[in-house]
């Protein structure tokens, strides 16, 4: 009897040791920036990540362009983060959960009126897919779950091809890539 207390003391004691770390993770906050959410930093070491936070998968895998990438998946206490990685440095952040969003409230699930409540929405294509940016979001792009209609293909959209697309279309997937001020200023 007393091995099973010991047994549900270590399970326990590593349950205890697993949620601490996936809050420690996101201590600084889990509001998403153009240069990442909580201890999660575009260009931080990815050994200083692992010291901070959970990491359930690590492997180098084909990307959307079928080019090899480093990626990992990061479990916080509010959702998962999918990583990419460059040089043992964190490249790109993507949540994977709608409990992760901007200070403002974008993020997984927002709708492209939420998006477009500013008017420095611009979109564009890329591996068949519309995204979006926004000036007041630097670094960040949206993704939206919209198939393109044919005769609408264009290699940029201006905000007023952006409201045109149906009011029920959906952010499904967001990326933080960094911000670089000085090219954010146009």
């Amino acid at each position: 009897m007393s091995y099973s207390i010991v047994k549900l003391a270590k399970i326990l004691e590593y349950d205890f040791y697993i949620i601490k770390k996936d809050r420690r993770c996101l201590k600084s906050g889990r509001s998403l920036t153009g240069n990442g959410v909580g201890e999660l930093r575009i260009g931080r070491a990815i050994d200083e990540v692992r010291s901070r936070c959970r990491i359930t998968h690590d492997a180098i895998e084909l990307d959307e362009e079928a080019q090899p990438q480093r990626t990992m998946t990061v479990v916080t206490a509010y959702g998962d983060l999918l990583v990419a990685v460059d040089s043992g440095r964190i490249w790109r952040i993507t949540p994977t959960a709608s409990t992760i969003r901007t200070a403002d409230s974008l993020g997984v699930g927002s709708n492209i009126t939420d998006l477009l409540n500013s008017s420095s929405g611009k979109g564009f294509e890329g591996e068949g897919a519309l995204y979006v940016v926004l000036k007041k979001q630097c670094g960040l792009s949206f993704r939206l779950a919209y198939d393109i209609p044919y005769a609408d293909h264009r290699e940029k959209w201006r905000l007023t091809d952006l409201q045109r697309i149906p009011k029920s279309v959906k952010v499904d997937q967001v990326f933080a890539v960094g911000c670089d001020k000085s090219a954010n200023s146009e």
